[in-house]
């Protein structure tokens, strides 16, 4: 994990850096009905924005009440609520049509709600923080073809909404009302060339890759004896590791094949091989913690994965949540080249029972 001073302008570039990391790969955790990578942006945003208040609070010269593991699960579980939220009324499946990323357009407001809840704002300063937000989104969807891109747009989310919070806590005047302006307001201008109006509504959208890893594994587990055999499959070959994590049908062969669909599964060339190519799941704590074991699996050794399992499901006992920073902050393995990097790993399971899709 990057950390930073709370004065040093890298904090927004620690939850960029985060932020990229946690998205490195389409098995994070997302949001079925309005299409985002949520923990990918108030996660990052959250601790670099307690560590920078935990600073302030030991500092001789400045002071400030620390964070506390109950700001920290508020935020978190606000920056959840909102993000959805916004996405919805506008209809993400028509932001994304018009080729914009949409976790990227409405991620600053799941940033700077989670920050600015955990700080304990006012109503007057988070209205400030989520205008400030919502003039920097942006996000392209053509980042998913040959570029790295589509990696740092959820990270450029985290990074908006923490330095919107920071910028509003100071005193900084933002956009009011800035989601019902009718003339470059946020809905005004995600909207255009829409033809429904914008209400809050369910949609179905790029679950289809979860969604069918899931209902292969169900046929496993309940007929077996018809799952065993993946001759013949056939699957259209993605151009890359990206495209290949977002092709249902990719990733239901590579079930098949497998048995499992983890980072491994997508190292560079394995496109290429030739042996086979949300439905609303609510996954029990224990499936997620089963998850988590398989994700972390060559990526760190076992008793730090355990430290980290034990000081998430055990967060409401801890006084410090950088404790858990600290955890996070040591170097871990890629599984998909060979080599090492530094960042948070999928640790984000433990936050929110069922929140996997």
């Amino acid at each position: 994990m990057t950390t930073s001073q709370p004065t040093d302008p890298a904090g927004p570039t620690a939850a960029l850096i985060n932020g990229i990391f946690i998205q490195g790969f389409e098995l994070d955790d997302w949001h079925s009905e309005a299409p985002l990578h949520s923990s990918s942006i108030v996660v990052p945003a959250l601790f670099s924005a307690a560590a920078a208040q935990n600073h302030l609070s030991s500092s001789s010269s400045q002071s400030g009440a620390r964070v506390t593991r109950a700001d920290f699960s508020l935020g978190y579980l606000a920056g959840l609520e909102v993000g959805p939220r916004v996405g919805n009324v506008p209809h993400a499946d028509h932001i994304l049509t018009m080729g914009w990323h949409s976790g990227a357009v409405f991620g600053g407001s799941a940033s700077a709600t989670t920050v600015s809840k955990m700080f304990s704002l006012n109503a007057g300063a988070i209205e400030d923080a989520l205008g400030i937000a919502c003039t920097q989104s942006c996000g392209l969807m053509s980042a998913q073809f040959e570029s790295q891109v589509k990696r740092m747009q959820h990270g450029f989310a985290a990074r908006n909404g923490l330095f919107a919070a920071f910028l509003a806590k100071g005193g900084y005047i933002g956009i009011k009302r800035v989601y019902e302006r009718e003339y470059g307001g946020f809905l005004d201008m995600s909207s255009k060339g829409m033809e429904k109006e914008p209400r809050f509504f369910r949609m179905r959208l790029w679950q289809a890759t979860h969604g069918a890893v899931d209902y292969v594994r169900i046929l496993q587990k309940e007929h077996l004896d018809m799952m065993v055999d993946s001759e013949g499959i056939e699957t259209e070959r993605p151009l890359t590791s990206v495209g290949a994590q977002m092709s249902a049908a990719h990733v239901a062969a590579t079930q098949i094949v497998d048995r499992d669909v983890m980072a491994r599964q997508f190292r560079s060339g394995l496109e290429e091989r030739e042996d086979g190519g949300g439905v609303n799941p609510e996954l029990s704590n224990e499936e997620i913690v089963e998850k988590w074991r398989g994700l972390m699996n060559g990526v760190i050794d076992e008793k730090r994965r355990d430290e980290i399992e034990k000081t998430c499901l055990g967060i409401e006992e801890f006084d410090d949540v950088m404790e858990l920073g600290t955890l996070l902050a040591g170097m871990m393995k890629n599984v998909i080249p060979q080599g090492v990097g530094r960042g948070f790993g999928f640790f984000f399971f433990c936050f929110g029972k069922r929140f996997w899709k």
